[in-house]
């Protein structure tokens, strides 16, 4: 009897209560507003006291749950990664991977704010001394090496006819680029049908591909 007694009154794990669940709603809140201050106004010209406003909450408080602005910057960066992963698309093979782009963008396109977040700080992080420099340096970095290694792969299934390793770079970091100027354009105008333009876009490539006429590298 006594057993069921505290079965019954014993917390649930992994289902945080209390001034725990408070503080990780609180740590998300700010990491949204950060992420739509530094896409509008930069890192630089995004202050702790402008998020802190955005949230209701004081300048002192982020610094308490995040140490620094640059701490916060690198939790809203750990938050883009997160969404925009879409994991059903990068376990596609082979061509299947490029054809599959529109859905990406179009996932993207659902997180507008991110989009602008990433491509402000991509501009602004040219600079070694920035603190999302190697973020975005090693991000671009992923991104080439994923869509090489995706065009290697549908070469190596006989989806595309072979092309040296100089082409295969070339080519992926081309269409990387194609993507990356689609979704500025349509931030800049919103009324812009990207994913018709990206979609014909990419007919063209995967023809290009298919037929054998590659950049020389």
């Amino acid at each position: 009897m006594a057993a069921a007694q505290s079965s019954r009154t014993a917390p649930r794990r992994g289902s945080p209560r209390g001034p725990y669940r408070k503080g990780n709603e609180t740590r998300a809140h700010i990491v949204d507003a950060a992420a739509k201050v530094f896409a509008e106004r930069g890192y630089a010209g995004g202050s702790l006291r402008q998020i802190a406003a955005e949230v209701g909450v004081t300048a002192a408080s982020l610094v308490q749950h995040f140490g620094s602005k640059e701490g916060l910057l690198n939790a809203v960066l750990r938050h883009w990664d997160a969404m925009a992963v879409q994991p059903s698309h990068t376990d596609r093979v082979g061509i299947a991977f490029f054809e599959g782009l529109p859905d990406l963008l179009r996932h993207h396109m659902e997180h507008r704010g991110l989009i602008t977040l990433i491509l402000t700080l991509r501009a602004e992080a040219t600079g070694d001394t920035h603190p999302a420099h190697t973020y975005v340096r090693e991000r671009q970095r992923q991104a080439v090496d994923e869509y090489s290694a995706k065009l290697a792969e549908a070469i190596a299934r006989g989806d595309v006819p072979h092309m040296t390793d100089q082409q295969v770079n070339a080519e992926a970091r081309a269409l990387l680029a194609a993507m990356n100027g689609m979704q500025a354009d349509w931030l800049i105008d919103p009324r812009l049908d990207v994913l018709a333009l990206f979609g014909a876009h990419l007919d063209v490539t995967l023809a290009r591909w298919r037929d054998g006429r590659v950049m020389r590298g």
